[in-house]
């Protein structure tokens, strides 16, 4: 995971979200900790017992599924999938085209049965990008935006005691000092890190 520090990778966001999704299934705690951080209130034990985390599904970069929540991750580095179309496309998906039922709500139905999970959706993005564009975007009104400074602060200060392996933990700090890249205010800054 290295290799994400060269020019070629740094902006690559399959990469960045192959390793959220890589961290986040190897530490229970971490993955706890992250839903609470995302969500901002406590959860029990009970909430993430059985969490379902999908990678790609209707090229949604991340979905991760509780006993109670529907979290829906856009990681947006580039801004090519924050566009209006696309945010509605993955929007209409989730809500499995029961718009009736979510505008009046913050629920929606979940593998064809009558049980509603809270959803929540997000975008991550660098510092640098403008999120003012993201928000025109969100005709919807339902995305948070999540900077890249938080990410970091976030898995800075939650790095797991025991990986599976020394080999892992040294590809947390290499996961976490890349995130950092994208924490800086301008794209001028970063360019040149």
């Amino acid at each position: 995971m290295t290799e994400i520090l060269n020019n070629e990778k740094r902006n690559d966001e399959i990469v960045y979200i192959n390793m959220f999704d890589f961290f986040l299934k190897q530490d229970k705690t971490l993955l706890n900790n992250f839903i609470k951080f995302l969500i901002q209130r406590d959860i029990s034990g009970d909430e993430t017992k059985n969490v379902q985390i999908n990678r790609g599904e209707n090229k949604i970069d991340l979905i991760i599924r509780t006993k109670n929540y529907f979290i829906v991750i856009i990681n947006d580095i580039e801004r090519d999938k924050c566009s209006k179309t696309q945010l509605d496309k993955y929007y209409r998906y989730i809500i499995g085209h029961n718009s009736e039922k979510l505008e009046t709500d913050n629920f929606t139905r979940i593998d064809n049965n009558d049980l509603f999970k809270v959803t929540r959706y997000y975008i991550f993005t660098p510092n640098y990008n403008d999120i003012n564009s993201l928000i025109i975007n969100d005709k919807n009104n339902i995305y948070s935006i999540i900077k890249y400074n938080e990410l970091f602060n976030f898995f800075k200060n939650n790095k797991p005691k025991k990986l599976l392996n020394k080999k892992i933990d040294l590809y947390y700090d290499d996961f976490v000092n890349a995130i950092k890249l994208h924490t800086c205010e301008n794209d001028s800054i970063y360019e040149k890190m």
